[in-house]
């Protein structure tokens, strides 16, 4: 049986596992006869949390399973605070702690329905601070067996933030700065790209591919050199453009798309600042549907975004 379980399927086997426990607890509460279903149902259940533990980024940002227990669409409430706590008590470790609070810091409490429910939202808050007492004990071993190098740069800020620590106490500073640089890399060639593509007919191909490898290979991404080129000059708009902030900018009424989705979601920024259910700047996004808007708000954390 344990072999049918697998990464698309073990949401289910859970809530299953879930189900008949409760059954086996009322028609059995003093295990008369049901020792050995009980002792299989564990086993499967053992497993499938596991593969969750194991996959549990995957679950947050694609599988909608386990995002429709956040959205009590499918699966009840109760079953997402009994997954989450076999998940924590059982599978949390010193290596997945720091995915584990991603998961849900990042994406399952940035959803819609954490604005809607007090109850999804207080499991996750709960949850939440279990992960943090457990790093805020272990926060040693964790950082001798690299258990937080896996973590985006601004999720690793986010997690030394309410732990009251500096980022450098979780991660080695070599590893940090290597973070930094990667950041830094990443939101330059960003912005050298929408520079070319709305160049492209000053540009060849062959001059547009130089500069992106180039900007690329730069270890230090922040002080990228502008390439000699008859069609660009030292003082082009794209060296002016690169001198700007290193950041993306969100305004109000800028169309935005919601990544880490099982489908493409766009949308208008309508909203941004601080809302009276979670700390913190939020953007609020009006959502599109078949091209129109439906006037159904989503908030997102700041952090999330950016």
């Amino acid at each position: 049986m344990l072999a049918n379980i697998n990464k698309t399927n073990t949401i289910e086997v859970h809530h299953a596992c879930y189900l008949a426990t409760h059954s086996l607890k009322l028609n059995d509460p003093f295990l008369i006869w049901s020792r050995q279903i009980r002792e299989i149902i564990q086993s499967l259940q053992a497993h499938a949390i596991w593969l969750i533990a194991s996959h549990f980024d995957f679950y947050c940002c694609q599988y909608p399973a386990l995002l429709s227990c956040i959205d009590g669409v499918i699966y009840s409430i109760d079953f997402l605070e009994y997954l989450l706590t076999d998940l924590l008590e059982n599978q949390m470790n010193q290596s997945n702690a720091g995915l584990i609070y991603q998961g849900i810091a990042c994406h399952l409490m940035s959803r819609h329905s954490m604005a809607l429910s007090n109850q999804a939202r207080n499991i996750l808050i709960a949850a939440k601070e279990t992960i943090l007492f457990y790093v805020s004990q272990q926060i040693d071993e964790i950082r001798q067996q690299q258990g937080l190098e896996k973590l985006e740069r601004h999720v690793l800020k986010m997690l030394a933030r309410d732990l009251g620590v500096c980022s450098r106490h979780l991660v080695s500073d070599s590893n940090l700065e290597r973070k930094h640089k990667e950041s830094c890399q990443n939101q330059a060639v960003l912005i050298l790209k929408k520079y070319i593509r709305k160049n492209t007919p000053f540009c060849s191909m062959r001059q547009c591919t130089t500069l992106l490898n180039a900007a690329s290979k730069k270890n230090d991404a922040c002080q990228i050199k502008l390439i000699a080129s008859s069609n660009i000059s030292s003082n082009s708009k794209l060296k002016k453009l690169l001198k700007k902030e290193n950041a993306r900018i969100i305004i109000v009424s800028k169309r935005v798309k919601l990544t880490k989705r099982p489908i493409a979601i766009f949308g208008t920024v309508a909203f941004i600042g601080r809302v009276h259910f979670a700390e913190g700047v939020w953007i609020g996004v009006e959502l599109d549907k078949n091209g129109k808007a439906t006037g159904f708000n989503i908030v997102l954390e700041l952090s999330y975004l950016l």
